[in-house]
């Protein structure tokens, strides 16, 4: 074992961001959020997105319609061609078949994507090219939220990119729905479960195709199915939903949005009219003037739309022209940078939880698998690296938020001023839990890992001194005679063995890793609490100028042993033929001596010579 290339690591700098004191209405409302995250269901997004997508691309010729999303975009080449309908430009694509032209093509997305503003902090090329379900999710939810709500909004938005679609849509199904019984619109999931909120939408701009109150009764599926047949037949609005995917015990809100958002575009909206505010520069809703002439003609023979609700012009609420003091909205138009805020926000929280998901998937720590442990403690130190790494943009995000509160520039809704305040407690609280964490694993694995080598280097040890006492007493000292020198060659053949079965041993103390605490008192690493990092250093040195004696002394015993064996062997084999020969004359001799000629000279003479020649 040559001198041992161990590695001493030392951890990342302790990940510090100054925290928030928090409450548990704080910790409530990230639960909050988790549970809409939860709520976001992969498989009926993975529907609605697929149609979506072939919707965009159907006058296409160069792409076929897409069956799986996960595995049909996992190239490139559908979302380049995706971009190149929503955005009438020409994009290059990487010729090939290989993991490298696919990544070079997902890469030129979120290039593109980055140069209109839309930032994908948690999702990377791989993540795609792997078919990662979540992350190609999100990406193809951002393309969506651009691109279909800025269609939503250019036509009574100046500025769209300013308006968080969002809030514009609930508060205008708020507006379209006021007075129909059995709906109350709060959020895009369970409020539209009993089918009810769809229908009062389209019976609100189109009452002359059914008559409301005759569909109170029905239960929720036919509500459902009575609501996405008439968008099918009348409005040409695809079937982005099922029946079921609404009656869900968790709807997904972005599937229910993206639909809302088609409803939303087949319907007048001519009677919105944006004003400026000459007082703060904000634009404002009013009411249109003109009432009549804005719905397209049906055979019912209705012209034109009764009890039509309109926005008031006030810069803070959206109401009713019948009660306008009486409706809270928030305010749907907001500054450039209320906007931004808003979606690093929410960047960051998924980053946030994106990381939580891989340390809660990460092994539990093993307890008696030094090489286990080893692979668990390279994957934790890159994921440290990345979060380290990364850590900036809670920073910019919070900066983001202080600035906002902070500014005379910026006007304010009251509750937005305690939404923002309580998001960055929540982005705090929820940023130290998740470095408490990392923290935790990273030393739990540490010591782990000093543990294990510990014992392996004390096992090592042990081996190496019994080694040395058999070399001592059974070996140092050649043998005389055969039987002695085969002795010793059977011994040092085992010790040969032993010598291969402990390689496995010394490579992993070559690769070793000192983990250099720096919490340490008087010397002593805590992760051990046995031996500082010198005195391992030096443990190992030792036990590397040990295991070089005892190779090389039994490569040397080895030839030398081997060396004399072959010698003793061939002085027993001469010894032995030559015992056999003086027995061979001895029986001859004492043949001679028994005949009974023995007197006659001449035939003496004969035997005797027979003897001599042989």
């Amino acid at each position: 074992m040559p001198k041992p290339p161990y590695r001493r690591y030392n951890p990342p700098d302790s990940i510090i961001f100054p925290l928030s004191h928090t409450n548990d209405d704080d910790t409530q409302q990230f639960q909050q959020i988790i549970r809409e995250r939860r709520d976001e269901r992969e498989d009926i997004q993975k529907k609605a997105f697929t149609k979506w997508i072939n919707n965009q691309l159907i006058n296409s010729n160069s792409i076929s319609t897409i069956t799986n999303l996960f595995q049909d975009l996992r190239d490139g080449v559908v979302l380049l061609r995706l971009l190149e309908v929503l955005t009438e430009n020409e994009y290059k694509r990487e010729i090939g078949k290989m993991r490298v032209h696919h990544i070079g093509n997902v890469n030129k997305v979120i290039a593109v994507l980055g140069e209109y503003g839309i930032k994908l902090l948690s999702i990377s090329s791989n993540d795609i090219v792997d078919g990662n379900p979540k992350l190609t999710l999100a990406l193809v939810w951002s393309i969506i939220q651009y691109w279909q709500g800025k269609d939503v909004l250019k036509s009574v938005v100046p500025n769209p990119e300013q308006t968080n679609v969002e809030k514009f849509l609930l508060s205008w199904c708020q507006q379209q729905t006021k007075g129909y019984k059995g709906v109350a619109i709060k959020d895009f999931t369970h409020s539209w479960q009993d089918g009810l909120a769809f229908n009062a939408l389209i019976h609100k701009f189109h009452p002359g195709l059914f008559n409301y109150d005759g569909i109170l009764q029905d239960t929720a599926a036919k509500n459902l199915e009575h609501a996405f047949s008439i968008a099918k037949n009348v409005f040409k609005i695809d079937r982005y939903l099922d029946v079921e995917d609404v009656l869900s015990e968790y709807p997904d809100k972005k599937s229910i949005l993206m639909y809302i958002m088609c409803i939303f575009q087949q319907m007048p909206t001519n009677q919105i009219v944006i004003i400026d505010n000459k007082e703060n520069g904000q634009p404002m809703m009013r009411n249109g003037s003109k009432t009549d002439s804005m719905e397209p003609k049906f055979p019912s023979g209705r012209s034109s739309l009764q009890g039509r609700s309109s926005l008031q012009s006030d810069a803070s609420l959206i109401a009713t022209p019948v009660t306008p003091s009486t409706n809270d909205f928030p305010p749907v138009f907001q500054s450039a940078e209320l906007t931004k805020y808003q979606t690093n926000m929410e960047n960051t929280l998924r980053w946030i939880l994106k990381l939580e998901d891989e340390l809660d998937k990460q092994e539990n720590i093993a307890a008696n698998d030094l090489k286990l442990v080893k692979d668990q403690f390279q994957k934790h130190e890159a994921f440290m690296i990345n979060l380290t790494k990364d850590q900036h943009q809670i920073g910019q995000v919070l900066e983001e938020g202080n600035r906002l509160l902070t500014s005379s520039n910026t006007d304010l809704h009251p509750r937005e001023e305690n939404e923002i305040k309580e998001q960055m407690k929540i982005l705090n609280r929820q940023w130290e839990s998740l470095r408490a964490k990392s923290l935790e694993r990273q030393f739990n694995l540490h010591k782990m890992l000093m543990k294990l080598q510990i014992d392996q280097i004390e096992s090592f040890d042990t081996w190496l001194s019994l080694a040395e006492k058999r070399i001592a007493s059974q070996l140092n000292s050649m043998e005389q005679d055969l039987p002695g020198v085969e002795r010793q060659y059977r011994l040092l053949a085992q010790l040969q063995d032993e010598l291969v079965a402990q390689q496995q041993m010394t490579e992993s103390l070559q690769n070793m890793v000192i983990v250099v605490d720096d919490s340490s008192v008087n010397g002593t690493n805590s992760l051990t609490s046995k031996y500082t990092s010198t005195d391992i250093e030096n443990k190992l040195s030792n036990l590397s100028e040990r295991w070089a004696n005892i190779c090389t002394f039994v490569q040397n015993r080895w030839i030398l042993l081997q060396e004399v064996k072959i010698e003793l062997e061939q002085v027993k084999f001469n010894l032995e033929k030559f015992i056999r020969w003086i027995t061979r004359k001895e029986d001859e001799v004492a043949k001679m001596i028994a005949e009974p000629h023995l007197s006659d000279t001449d035939v003496l003479m004969q035997q005797a010579h027979a003897i001599k020649v042989t």
